[in-house]
């Protein structure tokens, strides 16, 4: 094997850990420990190949910048659904975010909350995400006929979610930071699939 494939080869698995490190750090609290783990694998597997001389210090230092820059990104882009998400719920319920988080701490489900407005909830939320899959075709990340296939179970989806009570787990809404972020699980609208659907401030890239 020649020292360009040697290069490529190990570019690639920098590179493949970086992006699980990156996209573990969209998890919250819960997978820190397996973030700070991918971050260290990461230095490891580059500083061994600028030892080796497949790769030099420089190149190295760019992949570690892009990769931060990719995952802060991403971190941002949740960010903004969760709350964009959270948002509409709020208005839709004619209640602010404070005290819609505040109730749903109790462990109570939208639709108890949403009364005779929570088919008017399911089909605002089933528009946001179909907005933001379009938003996913139109920046690459899906093709038509994947979001075709994403949008076929929007309305069961968020009629699941929005009657489903929640679980103890999914409590303390009410507070903020990482241990928030960890209750609030991600949707990640890409080729690989619909993402986790286990609650209702996922977010929807």
């Amino acid at each position: 094997m020649n020292k360009k494939k040697i290069s490529a080869a190990g570019l690639a698995i920098a590179l493949s850990i970086g992006t699980v490190s990156a996209a573990a750090a969209t998890q919250g609290k819960r997978t820190v420990e397996g973030t700070h783990s991918g971050v260290s694998q990461l230095s490891s597997v580059l500083s061994g190949l600028v030892t080796a001389g497949t790769i030099t210090q420089a190149q190295s230092d760019a992949i570690t910048t892009a990769l931060t820059s990719a995952k802060t990104a991403r971190v941002n882009a949740v960010s903004a659904e969760r709350t964009a998400r959270l948002n509409l719920i709020a208005t839709t319920l004619g209640m602010d975010v404070a005290t819609l988080k505040t109730k749903l701490s109790t462990g109570v489900s939208l639709a108890s909350l949403a009364g005779d407005k929570t088919s008017v909830l399911i089909t605002a939320l089933v528009n946001l995400e179909s907005q933001q899959i379009d938003a996913a075709v139109a920046a690459g990340k899906l093709t038509a006929a994947q979001a075709l296939e994403k949008k076929a179970g929007l309305v069961a989806e968020e009629t699941k979610e929005v009657n489903a009570a929640r679980h103890a787990s999914m409590r303390g809404f009410s507070r903020s930071g990482p241990a928030l972020m960890g209750q609030m699980g991600h949707s990640d609208h890409s080729s690989k699939g619909h993402g986790d659907r286990g609650n209702f401030l996922r977010s929807s890239r």
